[in-house]
């Protein structure tokens, strides 16, 4: 978004979706193919079909807090599941996977950009489980116990992953403790646990 409100602040009419890839690739990431990826998933909440001011369901649904906490922020995360139709949450899905796959093997084989590479990846990680959180809340509220079940498995594992990942990366950037930036992996695994959502 800098990139692309810089260009324009230049010349209101003449941005090129390319030369963001270009810039992107020789300034951020320093590759072209994590470029066209990171560009690629800046898109992909379209897929969704659905629109909401300062929300996207791919952030939201992965961290809306427990009920109980009326907190503000993603109060619409719990919910996304039956507004969006699970053919195009597994569209969705299938697109953030693609560009997961990419981002992985250029953080493997790429000098430069790295951590922003791997943040990246995380990031995309987390709104492919965001679309795995919402089938399996699909799932339950049809009784499909067979596809609730192995839903819960992996998305448990993910997130576990995630976890520790996330832990792996704080310190890149940050000094601060993460006890109090990541409770919402934790508030997903419980609620696959529970077969409910708290």
């Amino acid at each position: 978004m800098f990139l692309a409100g810089a260009a324009l602040a230049w010349n209101a009419g003449g941005l090129d979706e390319k030369d963001l890839v270009t810039v992107l690739a020789r300034d951020i990431f320093k590759d072209k193919e994590a470029a066209k990826a990171a560009f690629q998933l800046g898109f992909i909440h379209q897929k969704l079909g659905v629109r909401a001011p300062n929300e996207t369901p791919l952030g939201t649904a992965i961290a809306a807090s427990p009920l109980k906490e009326r907190e503000l922020f993603c109060r619409n995360g719990l919910k996304w599941f039956a507004k969006i139709p699970a053919n195009k949450i597994r569209a969705t899905l299938k697109g953030i996977e693609k560009q997961v796959r990419i981002l992985g093997r250029r953080r493997a084989n790429a000098p430069g950009g790295g951590v922003l590479r791997r943040e990246l990846e995380f990031a995309a990680r987390m709104a492919a489980e965001s679309c795995r959180f919402m089938l399996w809340q699909q799932a339950m509220a049809a009784g499909k116990a067979p596809e609730m079940k192995q839903l819960a498995r992996v998305g448990i594992e993910n997130l576990q992953r995630l976890e520790k990942d996330f832990h792996a990366y704080w310190p890149l950037r940050n000094k601060a403790t993460p006890r109090h930036s990541s409770p919402f992996l934790r508030w997903r695994m419980t609620d696959y646990r529970r077969r409910s959502v708290q």
